[in-house]
Formats: structure tokens, C-alpha cells, sequence
């Protein structure tokens, strides 16, 4: 859920096909609902989900991954 954070709708994957019917036939039921959520999930790719965020974010991994101290460049992120 971290990656869609409120922008998305969640299931129990685990029970499967059961946990996900609702919510599909909620989304089928409620169009209003599918609009405001393609609003926000486009809002949050263009924003969270740039490349200099994700580059950013891997810059992060590898440094802690080896020990290192961040640059500041990326301890503002």
C-alpha cells in the first residue's frame, strides 16, 4: 500500500478472488469514486514518482546499503 498510498483501493491478496470482488463491483457501482481516484492516482505518479525521486531514492539504498554517509544533496529528500 506504500506505493499507492491514498490513491488506490487494497485487497487481501491472500484470499484472492473473495476480497477482490467487492471492491470491483464498488468501483462498477460508483463511477464518481473511479474519477476521483484516476485524479489522484495521476497526481501522485507525476509527483512521487519522477525520475529524479527514484534515482534519488536508489542514491539513498546504495549509500546506507555501504555504509556511507549521505551527501546533503540527499539528505533533503
Amino acid at each position: 500500500m506504500e506505493t499507492i498510498g491514498d490513491a488506490g483501493f487494497g485487497y487481501k491478496g491472500r484470499i484472492g478472488a473473495d476480497s477482490l470482488r467487492p471492491l470491483l463491483q464498488r468501483l462498477l457501482n460508483e463511477p464518481t469514486t473511479v474519477a476521483d481516484y484516476r485524479q489522484r492516482a495521476y497526481q501522485r505518479a507525476s509527483t512521487v514518482y519522477t525520475w529524479e525521486s527514484v534515482t534519488d531514492a536508489y542514491e539513498q539504498l546504495f549509500y546506507r546499503v555501504c555504509g556511507q554517509p549521505l551527501p546533503k544533496r540527499l539528505q533533503l529528500v
